[in-house]
Order: structure tokens, then sequence, then C-alpha cells
């Protein structure tokens, strides 16, 4: 009886390993030859791609008297004026609105993403009179900002925290209304301007958990001096700590 037991223990132990994987498959004409996939191969960390997603909010402080210009026309259009937005809006423009953001690290400390933010805010002022022509922002929100464009940086770890260097360059729209009124009755005089941005940015990073970060930066336009933005974002990492990098 002890035989028999000692004999069916030692079929299973060699028979076991013929069982234990049954995602292996012969490879070759050759006995033994064979390849196995690995376990959780689909969901490991080492194979997910170094992407991340951000979703935030930002705010934008915008200097008024840079290109925007007013041209108020009256209705039989026989008349106009132009009038600079800085003769009626009374200091910088804020604005506050949202942020979003697709990336991927493509070194061990560089990143490249896609950026874009709307935001909205109101533009307070004093009626101003020409030529019979009284122009005067419009009332509640009459200010909006857009962006958008690509962005590179350098990102150096920092244990939790991630100090970030980069630089957004791409376009932007400003929208301003205004209430216009001509001397043979009430007219429009919104402006819109187009323009490039190329804004140099720094930024922080801190890790919440292996796959999420709250990040906080500030950024200053060159092409605009005066111009500047900050805002705060929560991102979504495909790979834990963005894996090597």
């Amino acid at each position: 009886m002890r035989r028999v037991a000692l004999g069916s223990l030692a079929l299973l132990v060699v028979a076991s390993p013929a069982r234990a994987d049954d995602s292996c498959v012969e490879v070759t004409n050759t006995v033994g030859e064979r390849t196995c996939s690995r376990f959780g191969q689909f969901w490991s960390t080492e194979r997910a791609a170094p992407l991340f997603t951000a979703f935030g909010a930002w705010s934008g402080l915008t200097q008024p008297g840079r290109g925007f210009r007013h041209t108020v026309t009256d209705r039989a259009g026989s008349n106009e004026v132009q009038i600079d937005s800085a003769r009626f809006i009374r200091g910088p423009i804020q604005s506050y609105g949202l942020d979003f953001r697709v990336g991927g690290m493509f070194a061990r400390h560089g990143y490249f993403g896609f950026d874009m933010g709307v935001a909205a805010g109101h533009a307070s002022g004093a009626p101003v009179r020409e030529s019979g022509f009284q122009l005067a922002p419009a009332a509640g929100l009459n200010f909006i900002h857009m962006r958008f464009g690509p962005v590179l940086g350098v990102r150096v770890p920092l244990g939790k925290v991630s100090l970030r260097v980069e630089a957004l360059t791409g376009l932007q729209v400003f929208a301003l209304m205004t209430d216009a009124r001509a001397p043979d009755g009430r007219t429009s005089a919104g402006v819109a301007l187009f323009g490039g941005v190329v804004e140099p940015r720094l930024a922080a990073d801190f890790w919440l958990s292996p796959d999420t970060t709250l990040s906080t930066w500030a950024g200053y336009n060159v092409l605009r001096p005066g111009d500047t933005t900050f805002g705060l974002s929560l991102a979504a990492h495909f790979r834990a700590f963005d894996g090597a990098f």
C-alpha cells in the first residue's frame, strides 16, 4: 500500500509542471521547445505606455492695450472712429477657466504634450467719447480667452515631488465685447484678436498615488509682456510613477 501511495505522489510531482501553464505552445518540431506567455502581460506596469492626461483650472492676466483696437461705425456706415481699449478698460483683465492636457514621457526627464484652455472674465472700465461716439465695456462676462498648442518640457523627480520647466508654443484668441453708441443710435463694437503664444512655465507635481498627481504651474507670455497665467490641475498617469521615467 505504501509503495502505491509513493508511486502516485511521484506521478503527481512529475505531471504537475506539464499542466501548470496551459498557455505554453510548441514553437519547433524539436520536442521540448516551447514558449509561454507571461501572466498579466496585458496589464503589467512595464508594458503600459508612459502617457498622462490632466484636467484643471487656470487663470490669465491680460493687458488690454496691446492690439485691442475697436472700430465703431454708425448705422449708415458714413462715419466711423477707432478707439483703443486701453482708453476705457481699467487695468488688466483677469479671466478664469478650464484647462486640458494630454502627453507622455519620451525620455528619462523629457515629456511632450498638447494643451488647450478656455477662460472668461469681466473687463471693467468707464465710457469714452470721441467724435460723437461712445464706447464702454459690455455688462457681465465680456472677455473670452482661448489658447492651445504643443508643450515641451523637462521634469526633475524629487521623491514624491517633481519640478518641471516647460514651454507652451501655439495660438491664442481674445474676444472683448463692448457697448457702443453712435451719433444716430446704438451699435456694437466687439473685437477679436488672434496671436501667438510663447510661454515658459515653472511647475511642481505632487504624487497623491502611484498614478495620480496634483500640479501647480505659472507662466509668462514673452510675445505679450505683462500677460501671465497660473493654474492647478489633476493628472492621471497610465503607468505608475511613469515607470522608469
